[in-house]
């Protein structure tokens, strides 16, 4: 189906959400999208908010076994999510309160918290549009009709892989990016530190994009196998990013401004230090072949030399 899917997973930070929600809606008023909240076991009142008045189910079987390798068939969700099609401006979200916007939202729950990448299959396995967009609850895009702008990029352009907002040309063999290679958009909200090079172009290619935003068509998800699951939380994008490139797809980051709260769910994990150690180390176990990922061009390498 044409338009686009956005996939957000929440845990607890119900008023990030609807702030989320009410971004969405309001940067896209026009827009043929709809909205998948996957929520991993919240405790602060999230489930009553998504359903007043709405049935709850159990949430399907994830699509990809665990490895994100082994596609799993997924019945249809009898929730209503249709396209978002709004003529005039409604009132701000408030917690308790979803607005006029129930039959556009999607509401899976799971009963734990799962992790962020089966939480992001689930939402997948679910999604009725052709492109799908994964994107964090506490990131706020910055432009009007973003939707359709990255759904058009991401259709128009025949090897697109993996596409986001912020990115790097280079992984280093740490599963590290920084420094010079690191891009996103020129204009930047509050939150986020301005790229350490000018960004002009619309878009430009690059190794990997950050989970905080990232878009695909639902074919190129398939053929990729999704998100392997053993990335609960961190590298769960890198991987995603390299599995593209693997399959001979180009992975891009669009100059589209946007704000980022930074980690409103992380904050909640005591051992995220931990688990982001153990994840590297997974992810460096996988990827030793292939690292460094680097995608700059000689001219962009000779650039860097004299900035």
């Amino acid at each position: 189906m044409e338009g686009l899917s956005v996939i957000i997973p929440v845990f607890n930070k119900i008023e990030t959400t609807l702030r989320c929600i009410e971004s969405v809606m309001e940067q896209n008023e026009h827009g043929s999208f709809e909205i998948i909240i996957i929520d991993n076991g919240s405790t602060d009142g999230t489930q009553e908010v998504f359903l007043v008045d709405k049935k709850i189910q159990n949430p399907p079987s994830p699509p990809f076994a665990k490895g994100g390798n082994t596609p799993l068939t997924l019945s249809p969700l009898e929730r209503g999510a249709g396209v978002c099609n709004r003529g005039e401006s409604s009132p701000p979200l408030e917690k308790g309160d979803v607005g006029g916007f129930s039959e556009q939202i999607t509401y899976i729950r799971n009963e734990q918290n799962l992790g962020v990448a089966q939480a992001l299959n689930l939402g997948a396995g679910a999604a009725k549009r052709g492109v799908l967009c994964f994107m964090h609850n506490d990131v706020f895009v910055l432009r009007e009709n973003w939707t359709a702008e990255i759904r058009n990029f991401v259709m128009q352009t025949s090897n697109a892989g993996v596409v986001g907002l912020y990115g790097a040309k280079t992984l280093r063999r740490d599963g590290s990016f920084r420094g010079k290679t690191i891009v996103h958009a020129e204009e930047v909200g509050a939150g986020l530190k301005p790229a350490p090079t000018s960004r002009k172009k619309p878009f430009e290619k690059v190794a990997v994009v950050d989970g905080l935003l990232l878009a695909m068509k639902k074919s190129v998800y398939e053929k990729i196998g999704g998100f392997c699951e053993d990335f609960k939380v961190h590298y769960y994008d890198k991987d995603v990013s390299m599995r593209a490139l693997k399959n001979g797809f180009d992975n891009y980051a669009l100059n589209i401004p946007f704000e980022h709260a930074c980690g409103t769910t992380r904050d909640q994990i005591k051992t995220d230090d931990a688990i982001r150690d153990e994840a590297q180390r997974k992810f460096i176990e996988i990827w030793r072949d292939h690292l460094p990922a680097d995608v700059s061009t000689w001219r962009e390498k000779v650039g860097w030399l004299f900035r």
